[in-house]
């Protein structure tokens, strides 16, 4: 890489800045940014050199002049890259040994581990908190001293730790024994979150959400999350509730979660599931039981139109199982597999209010048995300044087909269910990252179709627009959903994320809608003892066929809005969000939430693992 004089080279733990015209050698999966130094440096270094010559003239410099900082406040833009490049060069190297380097979690970086935050707060949290243990760290190893490096397990190994919630980046470094390669040390470096949380919703000062959570007790990668709410426009107007997290319970990757709720509505229920974590994983399944008595149960009462509290009561059991058949090299990716999932799921009612045949579906006593087959490939690429402010981002891509087929015994009928869907995803050349997702299900009955749906979803992020310190991503996703021979209670809205966020319509309910979302969001270099200053802002349209059977001849509804967002990626704190936003055909029966101040992330990547067998969500 070519280097000119009066040019900086930042890369992945070093900042060159040569005196002439250099080549610099650079890896290419090391990520750099080359900047621009101040061209009125060296007249200023001249002017301190003469006057240093007397101690008079060094006094009045110092007074005068004052020295630029000597730190570098850059967000170092990561290229988007596929995970798995920086390792191959490696590939099939025995692994000798593997070190765990855990770096603070304030002030210190990937690039910068002894880096010490300059302010009173950090210091105080990185004496006091407790890192994640090692024990917790190496069950989540796909690898051992003594094996074969493979690179794809490399990767995902990086990419599990990171996404568990008290983990704020992982990067696993590679050293070679000697100059043959055939032997090589691993180094694990692993940076904490602030495990213990909180966060405030509101949308009029008046309702209160707060969420109070330890995601990493006492280093051991247990959570434990609650969460108080206070709200005079729901019932009941106040409670609790919360679970228990055991993650990844001996090893195993079986995950446990126990939930209630209390001071009101009263549940409990018990989790244990294990995901298809990686293309190679063999085995997944879940066992879920849970009773809930749900005192205030909002439903809609099509007599009065309006919607009405019931009281409510259930129990479900939940299983499945599934077997997955891996094949390398894969069709799109490294690693694809073959997969069929079994389960069955029972749910059933102890009160309710009036239901029928047509009439409040999700209410039913029923038991589905369920079998799908799902073709996946998948890969990741490495990213930043996506959804998050500055932290590695794991993008997945390539394609997953799942088609799912079974039987419903439902109280007042017996009838089948099939579905077919995908979701496909890459980069787009220039233009930035998209995935196009499909789905079309329904049940059938005496040769007929009923309760099907049909949806269609666009979702497009752009690449990084880089002006400066400045930073900004465009993103849009748009999204279509019509039901065939549905219910008629079920119905479509457009009411906040599920059309205009922040707005509320009971009265535009219909069969089919279409919704389309813009956001830009700028990523700025303001930066306040960790915490960094997005702004963005955002319009939202949405059509719904709740007066006119064509969808377009409808009225649009709307909402264009600006606001900031605040993170912090050393704590475990949601994205703090202040929102403002204009309805321009709000009516009279609507409500807008104008002013909101919220942890909520509205965009996210379509999700591309294999889950268990189930219905396609009206919705």
């Amino acid at each position: 890489m070519p280097i000119k004089k009066g040019q900086r080279l930042i890369s992945e733990g070093r900042v060159i800045e040569p005196l002439q015209d250099t080549i610099v050698q650079i890896p290419v999966y090391e990520d750099y940014v080359i900047q621009k130094t101040k061209s009125d440096s060296n007249f200023f270094d001249y002017l301190r050199a003469k006057a240093y010559r007397r101690k008079w003239t060094k006094e009045i410099h110092n007074i005068i002049i004052k020295e630029p900082s000597k730190t570098i406040d850059y967000m170092p833009v990561l290229q988007m890259k596929n995970a798995e490049a920086q390792y191959l060069h490696y590939d099939q190297a025995v692994i000798r040994k593997i070190k765990i380097k855990k770096i603070k979690v304030f002030g210190a970086t990937l690039e910068d581990p002894d880096r010490d935050p300059p302010y009173f707060l950090g210091r105080l949290g990185n004496r006091i908190h407790i890192h994640t243990r090692d024990w917790v760290i190496r069950r989540f190893f796909l690898f051992g001293e003594g094996e074969k490096l493979d690179p794809y397990q490399i990767a995902e190994t990086e990419r599990i730790l990171r996404a568990e919630p008290y983990i704020e980046d992982v990067r696993i470094n590679v050293y070679p024994v000697d100059s043959l390669m055939d032997s090589v040390d691993l180094e694990i470096v692993v940076k904490d979150n602030w495990a213990k949380g909180i966060a405030v919703s509101t949308a009029n000062l008046e309702d209160m959400y707060l969420n109070v959570w330890d995601n990493n007790m006492l280093g051991t990668g247990q959570t434990f999350d609650n969460e108080y709410f206070k709200d005079d426009k729901i019932l009941p107007q106040s409670g609790i509730n919360g679970f228990y997290n055991l993650n990844n319970v001996l090893g195993s990757f079986v995950n446990c979660r126990i939930s209630y709720e209390a001071f009101g509505n009263q549940s409990y229920g018990i989790r244990l599931w294990r995901d298809f974590f990686t293309q190679t994983t063999r085995y997944a399944g879940e066992l879920l039981y849970e009773d809930k008595n749900l005192y205030y149960s909002r439903l809609f009462n099509d007599t009065l139109q309006s919607w009405i509290y019931y009281p409510l009561r259930y129990r479900q059991f939940n299983t499945w199982v599934g077997r997955a058949f891996s094949f390398s090299p894969g069709i799109f990716t490294t690693h694809s597999n073959l997969s069929y999932a079994a389960g069955l799921y029972y749910r059933r009612f102890y009160q309710r209010p009036y239901v029928n045949q047509q009439y409040r579906y999700q209410l039913h006593n029923r038991t589905f048995f369920l079998n799908s087959i799902t073709f996946s490939s998948l890969g990741h690429y490495k990213s930043n300044l996506i959804y998050s402010y500055g932290r590695t981002e794991d993008i997945p891509y390539g394609i997953l087909i799942n088609y799912t087929t079974g039987i419903e015994y439902n109280e007042f009928k017996r009838r089948f269910y099939h579905s077919l869907s995908t979701v496909m995803g890459n980069n787009v050349g220039q233009l930035g990252f998209g995935y196009i997702n499909a789905a079309i299900g329904g049940f059938v009955r005496q040769d007929k179709w009923e309760q099907s749906v049909l949806k269609l979803n666009l979702y497009f992020f752009s690449n990084l627009l880089v002006a400066g310190r400045y930073k900004a991503r465009n993103f849009v996703n748009l999204s279509f959903v019509k039901g065939f021979n549905r219910n008629y209670d079920e119905r479509l809205n457009i009411n906040n994320f599920s059309g205009v966020r922040g707005y509320f319509n009971d009265t535009a309910m219909g069969n089919k809608k279409l919704t389309i979302n813009f956001e830009s969001v700028l990523f700025t270099p303001i930066r306040i003892n960790d915490f960094r200053v997005a702004f963005f802002g955002f319009v939202d349209l949405a059509w719904i066929d709740y007066l006119h059977a064509r969808l377009l001849e409808n009225p649009m509804f709307s909402g264009i809005g600006v606001g900031l967002r605040i993170r912090n990626e050393r704590l475990v704190i949601k994205t703090f969000q202040l929102r403002l936003v204009y309805y321009p055909n709000r009516q009279a029966t609507t409500l807008g939430d104008l002013f909101v101040v919220s942890p909520e992330w509205r965009f996210h990547t379509p999700d591309m693992n294999i889950k268990s067998p189930q219905i396609i969500e009206y919705q």
